[in-house]
Formats: structure tokens, sequence, C-alpha cells
């Protein structure tokens, strides 16, 4: 019995001795339960902020201006922003995950590099067009930057390019009208000195022939060279009067006017010329009011002037097809109101390559009996109300003028 009690006894002390091992224990594991929830917690924090870090970073990339493209090391796009869409004219969907020498080295400039990142740091940045699947030209500006970073998981480093596009035509247009408006200010002050100099002998070689013309009555042969002279002396004021009208522009009166209504009342205007040439039109006209702020007599002479100019480039007949809609370039991001691109393209004879620079110069004449203002006074019209207006042309295949005006804060 006494051995027993001792037995007992002994497996007390050890049940109490356990009980206080197993209540240790247990104090631990609540102590360790609270901690790991602790750092469960500031775990989700911290998900949460690169979270909110990633979406912040997506939102900034998604915002820049410039187009993104990221090139990882065996040649598959990673990254393509909002931006790089507009600019290259592909949607994301349709490029992320491709191979970039197959999806878009053949649309970029010739200027780009085959390899990238370039073995010459010399080609890591330069200029040119790009040509989107739908034919539209950009002239960009591009940079090239090699990344190295470490994997996380690996902690290999890995190698890829980020390549930044910066659409640069606007800006190019904007270079080439500063330069043009610069030449044809010093052209036009000589022009008007030299105006008021020749009126002067003109108005009494007028008079004097239609004296000559009075005296040589019963004369015919005189009495037609008379009137050749006065048709020659009208045909000289006339170019007079253009000059001035180039060198001084009437000022502008400026109100609304909605592009796609007033394109039409021109469009009106000009039929009976347009189907007497045997001339298809074809009109494509955004959705919406496009609002400018402008002179509609003025704008009037300009789209009559250009698209006068589109009929008699087909003088066998062809097709007119005459466009209004937002510039791309400015749509994103957008400041203020954007712009509208008005385009009036032929299928007629084309322009010569060398002279699309010279078609708004005063007295440049692609034509027998142009005087070369008509253009030029059409530049000046669409510089006086914000806006620019370029050409692109191929002989033999047609021309396409576009004028690009600034929309009206609604």
């Amino acid at each position: 019995m006494l051995q027993l009690d001792k037995v007992l006894c002994k497996f007390d002390l050890s049940a109490e001795r356990l009980q206080d091992s197993y209540n240790q224990l247990q104090q631990q594991i609540g102590s360790l339960n609270l901690e790991l929830e602790e750092k469960n917690e500031q775990l989700k924090c911290n998900l949460r902020e690169k979270e909110r870090s990633k979406d912040h970073l997506y939102s900034i990339l998604e915002s820049l201006p410039s187009g993104v493209v990221v090139v990882d090391g065996e040649g598959k796009v990673t990254t393509f922003n909002r931006a790089a869409e507009l600019i290259i004219g592909k949607a994301k969907e349709a490029v992320t995950g491709s191979d970039f020498k197959q999806m878009l080295k053949p649309l970029l400039p010739h200027a780009f590099p085959n390899i990238i990142p370039p073995s010459d740091p010399g080609l890591s940045e330069g200029e040119g067009v790009l040509t989107q699947e739908q034919g539209r030209e950009v002239q960009v500006q591009f940079t090239i930057i090699p990344l190295r970073e470490q994997d996380s998981v690996t902690r290999k480093i890995v190698e890829s390019s980020i390549i930044i596009f910066q659409d640069v035509t606007r800006l190019r247009r904007l270079e080439e009208q500063a330069e043009r408006t610069s030449r044809l200010t010093a052209m036009g002050e000589i022009a008007v000195s030299i105006a008021h100099e020749v009126r002067n002998p003109l108005g009494s070689i007028e008079l004097l022939a239609t004296l000559l013309k009075q005296e040589a009555k019963g004369d015919a042969d005189k009495q037609k060279l008379t009137d050749y002279i006065v048709a020659g002396v009208k045909s000289i004021d006339y170019i007079i009067n253009n000059l001035l009208l180039f060198s001084k522009p009437q000022p502008p009166i400026f109100q609304q006017v909605t592009i796609n209504t007033f394109l039409n009342d021109v469009l009106i205007f000009i039929a009976p010329s347009r189907k007497l040439a045997q001339i298809e039109l074809v009109t494509a006209f955004a959705e919406g009011e496009f609002l400018v702020l402008g002179d509609a007599e003025l704008l009037k002479q300009v789209f009559l002037n250009v698209i006068w100019n589109a009929i008699q480039a087909m003088p066998y007949g062809g097709e007119l097809i005459v466009s209004a809609e937002l510039e791309k370039s400015t749509v994103h991001p957008s400041k203020g109101a954007g712009y509208v691109e008005i385009t009036i393209a032929d299928s007629g004879m084309g322009i010569a390559e060398e002279d699309q620079d010279k078609i708004f110069n005063p007295f440049f004449s692609t034509k027998e009996k142009g005087a070369g203002l008509g253009l030029a006074i059409v530049h000046n019209i669409v510089e006086a109300h914000g806006g620019i207006i370029g050409v692109e042309s191929e002989l033999g295949k047609g021309s396409a003028f576009t004028i690009t005006l600034p929309l009206l804060d609604k």
C-alpha cells in the first residue's frame, strides 16, 4: 500500500509538471500566434502598399504622353502603354507577349537599330518616320535605355530594354511653319514696296491703252492689240491685289464655326464644278460638333482654294475625299479642347517630292499660268487662326492637304 502511495504521489507530481509544461507551451503558442497575426497583418499592409504603389506607377505609366515599350532579354514585349498604342497604332493586347522584331520593328523608322540595346551607344536615340499599319505616318523621336535588375526569386541579373517614343509630328510642322513664316515675312516686305511701285505705271499704261483704243476705231487689228494690253494690265493688277492680300492679310473677324456644317456648305458650293469635272466625292466626318473660333469667310477661301486645286489636279476625273477628325496625337493626354484635322485628298497627278516644301511660298506654282499666291494666302489665313497646314503627295497617285485648327473650349 505504501509502495502504491509513493507511485501515485510520483504520478501526481509528474502530472503537475506535465500540466505546467503544457500551460507554458500554451502560453508560447498564444504568444507565437499573436506574433504571427501581427506579422501577417504587417505582410498584408506591405502587400496592400505594394499594390497601391503598383497601381500608382501603372497610372503614371498610362498617363505619360510618351510611348513606353519594354522588351525583355528574349525579345518579347512585356510593357506597352496607352501612348505607345496611339503612336504606333496597335492595341496593347495584340502586342504584349509578342516578338518585338516581328510585331513592331517593321513599322519603326529606318534609323532604329536592328539590335536592342544597340552595341553602339550612338544608336540609342534618333528620329524618323514611323508608319502605322493603316498607312498614317508619325514623326517620332526614340530613346533606348538598357535596364539591368535582379530577379527577386532566382537572384539572377535580368537584362531588358526600355524604348521611349515621342510624337513630334506637330512640333516639326510648327518648326517648318515658323521657318516658312520667317521667309515669307521678309519676302512680303519686299513685295509690298514693289507692288506700290508697279501700280503707278500700270495705271498709266491702262489709261494710254484705253486712249489708243478710242483713236483706233475702225482698225480691228489695232483695237485687238490694245485689248491685249488692257487684259495684261488687269492680269498684273489681279496678281498685285493678291500680293497685297498676302502681304497685308485682312484681320480675321472671329466667331464660332461648326466645322462639319461649314464643310458641307463649302462642298455644296463647289458641287457644280466637281460634277462637271466628273469627280466623285467621299466624306468622312467624325461624330460630334467640332467648334473652332474663326472667320468663316476667310476659312471659306482656304477650303475653296485647296478643293479647287484638287479638282484641277484631276483633269480626267477622279475621287475627292474630305475628312474631319480629332488630331490623334493630342487625344491622349488631352490639353484644352484639342485640335481638329481636316484632310482634303485627291487621286490626281500629285506633287513632286522636291516641290512639296515650296508650294506655300509666294510666286511658286506648278501651273503654267499660275501666279503662285493662292496657297501662300491659304497658309497665312490658317496661321492667323492658330492652325497649321501640311501636304503629303506622290506623283501619279494624288495629294492630301491636312489643315489642323484648334478646337474651341465648350
